[in-house]
């Protein structure tokens, strides 16, 4: 147990957040408790500060116990937490506001290949919805100012997918269905709030989502870097395909297609685009 665990863990399953996920918050805030049990002047979270906080995780990279990957899964969950104890006025600071996550190498960088992590990256449940669904579309090809844009599910519906992407599908739409009704709106991308304004996810905002889940992941989220790379891929692996072919799979013109084969052929095993 840790302090406050009832309601935290209500919180995040009110967030629909998957079963394993809401078990790795609590696996990593046991452990932080337990830690502080030693420091007499810890006996609440409340008394917490960023140095008792910076101290822990440091003493776990020394141990090399954790990955940098790791360090930023577990300060994104504390980071979480705390802010949770704030806004609930259980605690009168934030103790993670001036702690940052470890820059992970090539994270400005896009494997070409990176597509075919796909089945994995769409089952870790430390990546949010809307990222894993970014990272789906872009998979197929779509930019994100497509799939931004109203009636775009139309589209998508008739999009074929392999039993893993669907699986996704299924679990989106189940995290999906309370916005949607709230919006009375079937698109994919639809604001957490109910507001006045349009429902729909801006690109700004999206990228909030993409830039906060960047920790988790060793290449950079950027939605045109990644359809890049997706394109030069396939290109790469399908240099015998016919140009209309290529043009209907990839949803491109003949001379965005021509673009994308010049990219392809001088692009290596790290795309930099």
């Amino acid at each position: 147990m840790y302090p406050y665990q009832t309601i935290f863990e209500n919180h995040l399953f009110q967030q629909q957040l998957a079963s394993t996920t809401i078990l790795s918050y609590r696996h990593d805030l046991i452990n932080l408790f337990h830690a502080l049990q030693s420091n007499p002047q810890v006996t609440s979270p409340a008394q917490i500060t960023a140095a008792d906080l910076q101290e822990y995780l440091l003493q776990m990279k020394k141990a090399a116990t954790i990955t940098d990957t790791t360090y930023n899964k577990i300060l994104s969950h504390l980071n979480q937490y705390f802010i949770f104890l704030f806004q609930a006025k259980l605690i009168s600071s934030l103790p993670t506001l001036s702690l940052k996550g470890t820059m992970l190498k090539h994270a400005n960088t896009i494997p070409t290949t990176w597509s075919e992590q796909l089945p994995k990256l769409l089952t870790n449940t430390e990546l949010s919805f809307y990222t894993r669904l970014t990272l789906l579309l872009t998979a197929h090809f779509y930019a994100a100012a497509e799939f931004l844009q109203p009636g775009f599910y139309l589209i998508w519906q008739s999009e074929p997918l392999t039993a893993t992407e669907q699986h996704f599908m299924n679990e989106f739409h189940q995290f999906h269905q309370p916005l949607s009704q709230r919006h009375n709106s079937l698109d994919l991308f639809l604001k957490q709030r109910h507001t006045n304004s349009e429902p729909y996810l801006t690109l700004p905002a999206l990228h909030k989502y993409l830039q906060r889940d960047q920790t988790q992941l060793d290449f950079s989220l950027s939605p045109q870097k990644l359809r890049t790379a997706a394109i030069c891929n396939f290109l790469q692996k399908n240099r015998q395909l016919a140009t209309q072919v290529c043009c209907r799979r990839l949803h491109l013109d003949l001379n965005s297609l021509n673009y994308y084969r010049l990219l392809s052929f001088s692009s290596d095993s790290v795309s930099k685009y």
